[in-house]
């Protein structure tokens, strides 16, 4: 992300004649530890390095972090980012002012409701089946549901985006997509149809509740490159300036990619929202978690 986040503050600071005397730089979905403030952090660097070159005046910024309220939003490393501002005083000559802040919320509102989902809901049909036949014939249906819950949510996402931002400034988007208008054969798809059959293989030793589960969603779409251009086009208070999809794994070591590695991912990420509608809590063992 950091190309893209110097280029786009390149291009905002370049086409403007007068900064402003403020600027607000706000991070939907920041996460906890030392890497909640890399984002931000390039783009004060990248502000602060266009004023010095521009002869500008470095504007006050104001520091939005964002997450769910059971983020840990971890203060001492908000601490400690003060104090590597404060010190690059030092180094530079001058450091913009930086109020940080923290928005305990959801930048979406959740993204699937239940009634949202109702008409899976009511018509029965799980996201997953251990039944193959049947579970590809209801598979597009399940499709077509997070397909245009996710239109629904992004297009709310943009509108209220739109609203808070200034004239003339840069949002990047970073999210989770496909390079297939196939998603089933996306290795996301497969992550998700084994979380399932875990799942499912659970409710079947009677460890989860059967009646639960076939109503339980993965909250995550996504979408082809196709869907999010015609989206935000649609919307219309945005211009794409770049849009491109993304191989995350080009540089990465594939042998520190491994089962426990991966398992641990994706509990990060799904543990509470699994656990939250199962009604389990962590299982301890005598070999640890």
């Amino acid at each position: 992300m950091k190309p893209q986040i110097e280029e786009a503050v390149m291009e905002l600071c370049c086409n403007t004649i007068h900064l402003p005397n403020c600027m607000a730089i706000s991070d939907l979905g920041c996460s906890s530890g030392p890497s909640a403030l890399t984002l931000v952090s390039t783009a004060i660097d990248a502000i602060q390095r266009e004023c010095l070159q521009l002869q500008q005046l470095l504007p006050e910024l104001s520091l939005l972090l964002n997450d769910l309220p059971s983020n840990d939003f971890n203060t001492a490393f908000l601490v400690a980012f003060h104090q590597k501002r404060n010190a690059k005083k030092g180094e530079h000559g001058s450091s913009p002012l930086v109020v940080a802040s923290i928005v305990p919320r959801s930048f979406y509102g959740r993204l699937f409701t239940t009634e949202a989902l109702e008409d899976l809901v009511n018509n029965g049909i799980p996201m997953y089946d251990a039944h193959e036949q049947l579970w590809q014939k209801t598979r597009p249906t399940v499709l077509d549901a997070y397909a245009r819950q996710f239109r629904k949510d992004f297009f709310l996402f943009l509108d209220s985006s739109a609203t808070e931002m200034v004239p003339g400034g840069r949002m990047i988007l970073s999210l989770t997509a496909t390079q297939s208008p196939d998603p089933g054969s996306e290795s996301t798809e497969q992550t998700w149809e084994l979380i399932a059959r875990i799942l499912d293989d659970m409710a079947s030793r009677g460890l989860v509740d059967k009646q639960k589960l076939k109503t339980f969603y993965i909250p995550l779409y996504a979408p082809y490159e196709k869907e999010v251009k015609e989206i935000i086009e649609e919307q219309g208070s945005f211009s794409i300036s770049k849009l491109h999809v993304h191989d995350s794994m080009i540089g990465v070591n594939k042998d520190l990619i491994n089962p426990k590695t991966i398992a641990y991912s994706l509990r990060a990420g799904f543990e509470p929202i699994i656990g939250d509608h199962l009604h389990y809590g962590r299982i301890y063992t005598d070999g640890g978690e």
